[in-house]
């Protein structure tokens, strides 16, 4: 299962990526609970960047859906 094709079981996240120059990027993401969504997704490869996690409101789905980014 993908999270294009999330279990219907688990809740919506906005996963917000800061990079060091300040971008910050959106990404839907799909776990059971918080912990769950850090635990898979709470790091990133880009260096020095930070990860917040989020319940996902209907903005953050759509910025994550577009792939949103802002300075």
């Amino acid at each position: 299962m993908s999270d294009r094709d999330p279990d219907p079981a688990k809740k919506p996240f906005s996963k917000r990526t800061r990079t060091k120059e300040g971008r910050t990027y959106y990404d839907n993401v799909y776990a059971s609970s918080l912990e769950e969504a850090y635990e898979r997704y709470g790091e990133s490869h880009m260096e020095g960047a930070e990860v917040d996690i989020v319940p996902a409101d209907a903005d953050d789905l759509d910025r994550g859906d577009r792939g949103l980014s802002y300075p």
